[in-house]
């Protein structure tokens, strides 16, 4: 029985080494987050940076009246008659690529 406080000294210094290990590890990760962050900030000067990046949801909160006077439009309707128009489109993005200064966009419901 005069072994017990040995043993459990020692389960107590493990346990206190693997903290000590985790808040490490936790310190180097926020750092290494703190540094994605700066890094990923926008450029003032980009003339585009409002219009690209993380948007505002279409959440239900907004104002009702607003809500449903905005008309979205299907992916098949958009065609020639709306060009000059500003329009919604909900879909996902399927596949874009650039050719020079343009970029084509594949949209799917």
């Amino acid at each position: 029985m005069g072994d017990l406080p040995k043993v459990e000294e020692k389960k107590e210094e493990k346990k206190d080494n693997r903290e000590a290990k985790k808040a490490e590890r936790l310190a180097a990760r926020q750092t290494k987050v703190a540094a994605q962050v700066d890094e990923n900030k926008k450029d003032p000067n980009d003339p585009s940076a409002a219009i690209f990046g993380e948007r505002e949801l279409n959440r239900s909160q907004g104002d009702p009246e607003l809500r449903f006077t905005k008309k979205i439009l299907d992916v098949k309707e958009v065609d020639e008659k709306l060009a000059g128009q500003s329009i919604v489109v909900r879909g996902r993005l399927h596949n874009s690529r650039a050719k020079g200064k343009l970029c084509f966009v594949v949209i799917r419901q």
